[in-house]
């Protein structure tokens, strides 16, 4: 059968089927629709969603979108951040023609894992692609599907697997920086790691000498010299060689910041959940413990932005990928600030959720490929603050400081 190329031949496909969804441009502004039909092709044969054409009375017919190029990293950003684990590289979002203008093809393979999606305040739910339905999954229905797939985790080994590599190193470096500064385990803190995986993967050469020059320069590569960041000056003093000697390691520790990098570039930081993290500009009636924004924000961007500039040159593996991972500890009761875009900032007291319940908030995990590290590594960051946000109970929207028409985080 031929493939089908433009919007107009899938409208004279006529209908949907075990493996053909459409979705009309409305989608796109709907943070759920995309993610639990995606999902759902995953956990079934695979499939293509086709974001543009639109049930009418007798048939289909072209309902295009516009800015199709913003839509589909929208769409693309949405669907990594959504859906756990982290959907296949396999899974493709592009721009497709048609005679009335442009749609999106969501080309989605069958998942070698069982995926969900993600809720609010941490919950996930399970769906299924069955004719032409999306309809959810019981546990027992859950538990088959794994068994099919002959593991407890989806046929891959833990070592094959990035999501499981990334976490195992943020757990490794939490536990470290608890030994060295016990005040982390009994405060609280930010905890962040990124890599480029497979540990294969060669880093671009001379790549740690850059560091120096960021550290006295941070605006070279876009981290405001006043802000609250990953090279502050006022935080960090000179850095350290690792206790190795070995080249390409190192890091600073001045007993609230910790900060590391390793052989194969790459990333840690350690943040205390101090005054400098629970200072916000506003809080609410009654309340002490609140997550300051603008630090918890500038921190993480800064540090994919540094990263960003590490892998900025030089080859890789070809199936390599930037990973980053977070946690918060010392986070029982602790408040999250929603934000309003075009306002003075914080929403009032009832917009906000209530104080988190557990004393650990994450682990978060987001990927990006290597091409979108280098040109715009805010991306990395805005996956990883937006699954905590939602985690948190609050819609993307009110994640601060994202430029959604620059796709970059601004603070000033």
């Amino acid at each position: 059968m031929r493939k089908m190329e433009t919007l107009d031949d899938y409208v004279r496909s006529g209908r949907e089927s075990q493996t053909l969804e459409f979705k009309s441009k409305d989608a796109i502004s709907d943070s759920r629709i995309l993610p639990r039909a995606v999902c759902a092709f995953l956990n079934a044969e695979g499939g293509e969603v086709i974001v543009g054409v639109e049930e009418v009375a007798g048939g289909l017919a072209l309902g295009p979108i516009s800015d199709s190029e913003r839509a589909r990293q929208t769409v693309r950003d949405r669907l990594l951040s959504s859906i756990e684990p982290t959907p296949p590289t396999s899974l493709v979002v592009e721009i497709l023609e048609g005679s009335a203008g442009r749609g999106l093809r969501i080309s989605v393979p069958r998942g070698d894992v069982v995926f969900a999606l993600r809720e609010k305040r941490g919950a996930l739910s399970f769906v299924q692609r069955r004719q032409d339905r999306v309809v959810p999954m019981s546990w027992h229905e859950v538990q088959a599907l794994l068994a099919a797939g002959g593991t407890d985790g989806g046929g891959r080994a833990a070592s094959d697997d990035p999501e499981e590599n990334i976490g195992r190193v943020l757990k490794e470096w939490r536990g470290n920086c608890f030994k060295k500064v016990p005040e982390f385990k009994t405060q609280g803190g930010l905890f962040v790691v990124a890599r480029v995986l497979p540990d294969s993967a060669q880093p671009p050469e001379g790549w740690d000498r850059n560091l120096r020059e960021w550290y006295e320069d941070p605006t070279a590569i876009g981290i405001r010299r006043s802000g609250v960041h990953f090279l502050h000056r006022e935080s960090l003093p000179e850095p350290r060689r690792g206790g190795n000697g070995s080249r390409g390691s190192g890091g600073w520790d001045n007993g609230y910041k910790m900060a590391e990098y390793t052989k194969n570039a790459g990333l840690h930081l350690a943040h205390r959940l101090d005054f400098r993290m629970m200072n916000p500009e506003r809080i609410p009636s009654a309340v002490s413990r609140v997550l300051h924004q603008l630090v918890l924000v500038e921190l993480i961007s800064s540090f994919t932005r540094v990263f960003g500039a590490l892998w900025r040159t030089g080859g890789v593996s070809v199936d390599a990928r930037a990973w980053i991972a977070a946690v918060i500890t010392g986070t029982k009761d602790l408040r999250l600030p929603p934000y309003a875009h075009n306002t003075y900032g914080s929403l009032f007291d009832h917009h906000w959720q209530p104080p988190w319940e557990e004393d650990e908030l994450g682990p978060f995990i987001a990927s990006a490929d290597l091409d979108e590290l280098r040109t715009n590594p805010d991306r990395l960051a805005w996956r990883l603050l937006r699954a905590l946000y939602l985690d948190f109970g609050y819609e993307e929207e009110m994640l601060p400081y994202f430029d959604s028409d620059l796709g970059r985080f601004r603070f000033e």
